[in-house]
């Protein structure tokens, strides 16, 4: 067994480790967990500090990133954006005031114990590897087997 390389920095190392595991020369769990990394930096998380009585506007510590057509990952449930407010602080003697809250609108109700708010960086993870979500899963299919 090789160890696993520290980073993989393209679609073409990964399928390289893909091919190894395929032949006996690392882990599978190895890909795995490297796979699952990439796949979570898509996403900015944020904590959910509330969420709307019918559910569809969360609010979260500011999030200068948020605007209106982004998608997330709330729970189980991808949902787009459809309107952001944000929230100031009180004014400080200077009668300053600085952002200290995102409520945020989505498409769809979130669960009600939902924690964090995923939302999808732009450009997307996956350009950076040159790789999409599905080819990833499908990797992760193979590799759960």
């Amino acid at each position: 067994m090789r160890n696993f390389p520290k980073n993989l920095k393209t679609k073409e190392d990964i399928y390289n480790c893909l091919e190894m595991v395929r032949a006996g020369e690392l882990r599978a769990a190895d890909l795995t967990k490297a796979i699952n990394k990439i796949k979570n930096q898509n996403y900015i998380n944020a904590e959910i500090t509330g969420v709307s009585e019918d559910r569809k506007t969360v609010t979260t510590r500011y999030l200068a990133e948020v605007e209106e057509g982004s998608r997330a990952k709330v729970g189980a449930a991808v949902v787009t954006v459809k309107a952001v407010t944000h929230g100031e602080s009180e004014p400080d003697e200077q009668g300053k005031t600085s952002p200290v809250s995102s409520d945020i609108t989505v498409s769809k109700a979130v669960a009600k114990g939902a924690k964090t708010f995923a939302l999808e960086k732009i450009p997307s993870v996956y350009d950076k590897y040159g790789a999409t979500e599905s080819e990833l899963n499908a990797i992760l299919d193979e590799l759960a087997e």
